[in-house]
């Protein structure tokens, strides 16, 4: 074999291992980006796990029914009932984020997914009114999805859910 040929082989043996090291780097990637998908879905699993720790309190059922009932508060329970709901908000808004960038994905949007919810947390007058006041502290495209969620035509019944809810475990004992 001449060195021309040797050289022709080896020219073709580096644009061989080339490629091969190319769907190397895009295996890896893809890799890295599931490892990134899942350990963002398992934050936010995290993340709903302490609020719901937090909520399940007899003290923040208090609240939270208080709020609905339309009854007033102590300033000490209004600066407990309004971290409460930034611990909500920032939770969602840490989802919304995710959706937006792809890295969850939410049957029928976020929208849809956390609308039920958002009503839950923010639809009594004090949820409300801390929503009015707040509002401007997220980006706006955020912003405009809780003000939707809160607009709904079809609003949850907070109260009756309780209700229900109380009567169903009434009915077991």
């Amino acid at each position: 074999m001449n060195t021309t040929k040797v050289s022709e082989w080896l020219q073709m043996t580096a644009a061989i291992g080339m490629i091969v090291g190319l769907f190397l780097v895009a295996y890896e990637i893809r890799i890295s980006n599931r490892i990134g998908i899942d350990q963002a879905n398992a934050e936010s699993v995290s993340r709903y796990g302490a609020a719901y720790e937090i909520y399940s309190t007899a003290e923040v059922a208090d609240l939270f029914v208080r709020a609905n009932e339309g009854e007033g508060f102590s300033r000490i329970e209004m600066v407990r009932l309004d971290n409460l709901l930034n611990i909500q908000i920032g939770a969602w808004f840490y989802d919304w984020t995710l959706s937006e960038a792809g890295t969850i994905s939410l049957e029928g949007g976020f929208s849809v997914s956390y609308g039920p919810v958002i009503q839950w947390y923010l639809g009594s007058p004090i949820g409300r009114r801390k929503w009015e006041i707040d509002r401007g502290d997220w980006p706006t495209a955020f912003s405009d999805v809780i003000a939707n969620a809160l607009a709904a035509p079809i609003q949850r019944n907070v109260l009756g859910e309780i209700d229900y809810l109380r009567g169903a475990t009434d009915s077991v004992e």
